[in-house]
This record gives structure tokens, C-alpha cells and sequence, in this order.
């Protein structure tokens, strides 16, 4: 017969391990390392980036159960530092209404922006677009600014909380991280994608690029600090990082898209 108190201690134990884990141990992300080859365009070339925001994240918690949600687009941590070539579209004053750009390709533009996002980006839209009527038949005119180039950046969202195979991995390596108190890790993946649309300076359609992968995820009491702890959100300060590789190969791989700015 087991004694009853060895149970309730090893229960204890498991329980005092889980906890551990969820506060004293931290994410380390291995991400994929992309090398650049060095692609340039002219130096008076302007090329104007709009969007390239991650999402921000809220963690809803009900006891032992919660639920993320997307609450909106991060404007504090955009991915435009990693494309050098460009700028961001607030330093483009606008000049007027550009009335040679047709009001339904605007409107294309801000459907596919809008596909992606949700109204999660109509802040930035209406950087780009000014339009007014109900929905359905609401009116489209695009601001001029003395650009070359535009292109459009989106982000994730970053999936690791429906990625089904992570429960398989989490059976897998779980058990052995609560005996190991956090050095043996947990083992999970996050989906990143990004997605990139380039338009010439009358918002026509030169061409889309698509980033996607998954990174491989621990969570462990040696993770880094700056990744965040292994049971919340990605810090925000961190969460552009995940998304560098893809900014830098765009960036290398723009020229492409136009022989106007092809060495």
C-alpha cells in the first residue's frame, strides 16, 4: 500500500515544478538567420513604407484556462529600422490629392490592407487615403506625396496558440521539463509570415513577396530574459525582432520588382 503522504508530497512537487516553470523560466527563440547580399537601389530613389507593424496581443485569464486575443496593430514597434532603403510614410508630407491615381485602384488597396488586418489598419489608411460615404459606397481619393515607391508590409499574426502540433510537443517534452525544473525545456514552434506588396507612385501593383516559416521555441529557466516569460505574450520590444530575417531578404530582393531601380 503507498503511503499517503509520499503522494501528496509528490503531488506538492509537481505542483511547486509547474509553477516554477511558468514564472522563473523564459522563451529563446531559434529564428531563422538570413545574410544580406548586399542588393542597393539609387540613393534618390524614394521609397515609402506603410504599415510593417507586428500585432499587440491581450492575455484574457480565467483561472487555469485563457485566451488570447489580437487587440490591435503595434505602432510602437514597427519593422521598417531593418529596411534601410526606405522610410517610413510619415516623414512624406502630403501634398494634395493625387486625382491621376482612379478611385477603384484606391480602393483595391484598401481592400487588401483590410484582408489582412481587419480595421486594425484603417490608422494607416487614412495616412495614405482620404475617403468619406457609407459603407458600400463610400468614395476613394489618394493623397499625393513625393514618393518613387510604395510598399506595403504585414505581419502575423505570430501563431503559436493554434498551432495544433504544438500540443503534441508539449506531451512530449513537458513532463521531462517539471522533473528537470526548467532545464530540460519545452519544446513548441511559432508560425511567423509576413507578407509584402510593392506599388509604383500611382499605387499600381508591381508585386508581392511572401515570408513563412516556423521558428522553433523553448521555454526554459536558461531562455532569455528579453524573449519574456514562457506563459505570456512576447515582449513588445522583442516581437519586430522575429520578423527581421524577412524584412532584410525583402529588402535585398526589391529591386526585383521594377527595371527602374534594377542595378
Amino acid at each position: 500500500m503507498r503511503d499517503p503522504y509520499v503522494q501528496v508530497f509528490r503531488k506538492y512537487l509537481i505542483f511547486i515544478s509547474t509553477i516554477f516553470i511558468f514564472q522563473s523560466c523564459y522563451h529563446y527563440h531559434v529564428l531563422r538567420d538570413y545574410k544580406s547580399v548586399g542588393n542597393t537601389v539609387p540613393g534618390n530613389t524614394k521609397i515609402a513604407l506603410v504599415g510593417f507593424y507586428p500585432y499587440k496581443f491581450n492575455t484574457i485569464r480565467a483561472g487555469s484556462h485563457s485566451m488570447v486575443l489580437v487587440t490591435d496593430l503595434d505602432e510602437k514597434s514597427p519593422t521598417w529600422k531593418y529596411f534601410t532603403q526606405g522610410q517610413s510614410l510619415n516623414d512624406f508630407p502630403v501634398k494634395g490629392i493625387d486625382s491621376t491615381v482612379p478611385p477603384d485602384r484606391v480602393k483595391e488597396f484598401v481592400n487588401t490592407y483590410r484582408s489582412y488586418v481587419g480595421m486594425y489598419g484603417d490608422g494607416e489608411l487614412r495616412k495614405l487615403v482620404q475617403w468619406s460615404g457609407e459603407a458600400e459606397k463610400e468614395s476613394y481619393l489618394f493623397k499625393k506625396r513625393d514618393v518613387d515607391f510604395y510598399v506595403l508590409g504585414i505581419h502575423g499574426p505570430e501563431n503559436e496558440t493554434n498551432n495544433y502540433g504544438n500540443s503534441f510537443r508539449a506531451i512530449i517534452s513537458y513532463p521531462f521539463s517539471v522533473l528537470t525544473l526548467g532545464m530540460i525545456p519545452v519544446w513548441s514552434t511559432r508560425d511567423i509570415h509576413s507578407t509584402f506588396f510593392v506599388y509604383d507612385k500611382q499605387l499600381q501593383l508591381l508585386g508581392k513577396k511572401e515570408f513563412k516559416y516556423k521558428a522553433t521555441v523553448f521555454g526554459a529557466w536558461w531562455g532569455r530574459k528579453e524573449e519574456g516569460l514562457f506563459d505570456s505574450e512576447l515582449p513588445q520590444n522583442y516581437r519586430n525582432s522575429i520578423y527581421k530575417a524577412d524584412v532584410e531578404e525583402f529588402a535585398d530582393f526589391f529591386p526585383s520588382f521594377s527595371p527602374q531601380i534594377k542595378k
